[in-house]
């Protein structure tokens, strides 16, 4: 009678570790295939914010136009030891180059903010792919950036345009606060 609570206590531990290696393997596996939705009652949307345990704010910059102050916010950021996001279009990174690099180099996150920033909900599908990949190739061939996040020029946008940004891999963000810094 002893022999057999035993055998059947052993049986219950195998069973019991079976099952906690069979939960470990799923959550791995099916984690890897987890996705972040930004859609709200139907409607697809950019993410402006992310829920953290931390107070924690991201700091971005869109790069679109000149060069004036690009090196002295990155002398900012390094004495401050803070790190940004630099969404940059593919018209800056032709004409500017040397500072795409200077960002990548500087531990700084390179983004797309498409190639011409223009508003691309006037576009088709074919012109938007091209908006956001032309950029995509070009600054990975010039810093080696797997750029994953994708802003969208003007703030404009709609269903069809945020699953085209998500289809060429990008994850579609906004701010959650904007500075009114822009003219």
């Amino acid at each position: 009678m002893r022999e057999e609570k035993l055998k059947r206590w052993k049986n219950y531990g195998v069973l019991a570790l079976t099952l906690a290696v069979a939960l470990a393997g799923s959550y791995k596996y099916i984690s890897s295939y987890s996705t972040v939705s930004s859609n709200v009652s139907g409607k697809e949307m950019p993410i402006c914010s992310v829920e953290m345990k931390e107070k924690k704010a991201a700091l971005t910059f869109e790069v679109a136009w000149g060069d004036e102050d690009i090196r002295k916010i990155l002398d900012i950021l390094k004495i401050h030891r803070i790190h940004a996001t630099f969404f940059v279009t593919g018209d800056w990174v032709e004409k500017y180059p040397e500072i795409t690099g200077e960002i990548r180099e500087a531990g700084h996150e390179l983004a797309n903010h498409s190639k011409s920033h223009r508003n691309m909900i006037e576009m088709d599908e074919e012109q938007q792919r091209m908006e956001i990949m032309q950029v995509h190739e070009k600054v990975e061939e010039l810093t080696g950036a797997e750029m994953q996040l994708f802003r969208l020029p003007y703030d404009n946008y709609d269903d069809s345009l945020i699953r085209t940004i998500k289809a060429c891999g990008y994850y579609p963000v906004e701010w959650s606060v904007d500075t009114g810094d822009t003219e």
